[in-house]
């Protein structure tokens, strides 16, 4: 982004998540995971602040 701001930096975990019961045949699949340790939030003036609730629904949109 060439005027955006950097909002967070992070890295999501993985996590493999199976189900079995559905149709008699199991099966698995990869979820993102949000582990907000592993995070860093800043607000517009590029100070590092605590996340806010629309902060993290940013971040998990990715899931």
């Amino acid at each position: 982004m060439k005027n955006g701001k950097k909002i967070a930096e992070g890295e999501y975990d993985e996590k493999i998540i199976e189900v079995d019961t559905m149709g008699g045949c199991p099966n698995s699949y990869v979820a993102n995971t949000v582990d907000l340790k592993k995070w860093k939030f800043w607000d517009r003036d590029g100070k590092e602040i605590n996340p806010t609730e629309r902060l993290i629904s940013l971040i998990n949109l990715k899931n």
